[in-house]
């Protein structure tokens, strides 16, 4: 963290309550990131990254994003025509890909390898959507973020809307709660997790982009989709984790355990309420 990250005054420290309880309001707006994800279907990869900032930076990226567009209205990296256009196509991306670094924003990114634990999920389509490779990409975004950040400040991570993974934020966001990492001093969440519709915003365009530089980067390097997008990596530094197998698998098997304690309990605790329904219903019975 710079040394101007740590220097920053982040909430009021105020005297509430009784007098006895100390807690802090936040007095600043929280940051923005804006994600986005590549999924190679291949070999089972997921990609999620974007960009993080302030409001002050991203009102600057946008600006610099529209000019940089030209006669374009927007940047969908699979929409490009790769083989037919190759000149125009690496002189759009030379000239967006530095954009988000200019802007000071920070990239951040996680990824994942579905086969790598895909053997350890039992044979139950609930499970499956718990530990899809999506959750396990979007959960280094999150953590590497918010402990990069200073334990007061709060991110609104914004994706866009897709049938097949926005279902998925809701799971990830319920699983934050009551966790310290996620949770400022004061009790509010750290982070919150937003889907748009597509096109809603030129933000997650540059984390397309990104996503999808990384995932050319893991299909193959040396070839022209790579080459062409490696200036949005910029000097390669982001926040951020590539979750290796044994990492993903360890934290799989204790997940797992969790999960099915929790499933036990809720089950105990259905069980409780039936009882406590019919035993009502018996004391109302003459």
């Amino acid at each position: 963290m710079s040394a101007s990250h740590q220097a920053m005054w982040h909430g009021l420290l105020t005297v509430g309550g009784t007098g006895r309880e100390i807690r802090w309001i936040a007095v600043v707006e929280p940051y923005k990131a804006y994600l986005d994800e590549s999924h190679i279907a291949s070999n089972e990869w997921c990609f999620v990254a974007g960009h993080l900032g302030k409001e002050e930076q991203w009102k600057e990226y946008d600006l610099q994003w529209r000019n940089g567009l030209g006669n374009r209205n927007s940047l969908h990296m699979t929409a490009l025509r790769w083989n037919s256009k190759q000149k125009q196509i690496q002189r759009l991306l030379e000239t967006l890909g530095p954009i988000p670094a200019a802007c000071k924003l920070e990239r951040i990114f996680g990824s994942v390898k579905g086969s790598h634990y895909a053997d350890l999920i039992p044979n139950m389509p609930w499970m499956k959507v718990h530990f899809h490779p999506f959750v396990f990409a979007v959960w280094p975004c999150l953590i590497q973020t918010l402990r990069w950040l200073p334990k007061t400040e709060r991110v609104i991570f914004t994706f866009e809307h897709s049938d097949r993974y926005s279902p998925l934020l809701s799971i990830i966001q319920e699983s934050m709660v009551g966790v310290d990492l996620f949770t400022t001093p004061s009790g509010e969440h750290r982070a919150v997790l937003v889907p748009v519709p597509k096109g809603f915003t030129p933000r997650t365009e540059a984390a397309d982009y990104l996503a999808f530089e990384m995932g050319q980067l893991q299909i193959d390097k040396d070839s022209f989709k790579a080459k062409a997008g490696k200036s949005i990596l910029g000097d390669h530094m982001m926040i951020g984790a590539q979750t290796k197998r044994d990492e993903v698998r360890a934290i799989f098997v204790t997940t797992l355990a969790l999960a099915e304690h929790k499933t036990k309990m809720d089950i105990q605790r259905k069980k409780a309420i039936r009882t406590l329904i019919q035993a009502s219903k018996k004391a109302t019975n003459p």
